[in-house]
């Protein structure tokens, strides 16, 4: 950070990121690891029963959503010129629409 002082720069941390949302074909994962792993795993049979608190909250964000903010972020870092604080911009959505295990699993049982 010290020697790059002079140049536009921030540091963009994403939460858990997930397949795409509205950009694309809508749930798709290039591969298949992390959540998406475990979903497709548990959707398909191979695991029979995940033992969690129903009331947990997962913090995933589509891929899509990622990928616009990180460009929002820095197309603004850009036009605001540099100084010497780097900013740190935080990606999730565990405020505004929770992921929440006990809403998912009416769906997972049909």
């Amino acid at each position: 950070v010290r020697d790059a002082a002079d140049l536009p720069s921030l540091i963009f941390r994403p939460s858990i990121i997930g397949g795409i949302w509205k950009d694309g074909i809508p749930g798709w994962a290039d591969a298949f690891q992390g959540i998406s792993a475990m979903l497709a795993a548990l959707g398909t049979g191979a695991i029979a029963r995940l033992p969690l608190d129903l009331r947990a909250r997962l913090d995933a964000i589509p891929v899509d959503i990622v990928s616009s903010s990180m460009i929002a972020c820095a197309a603004y870092r850009l036009s605001t010129g540099s100084n010497r604080t780097v900013p740190i911009v935080h990606c999730n959505s565990s405020t505004l629409n929770p992921f929440i295990f006990g809403n998912v699993r009416p769906s997972a049982i049909e």
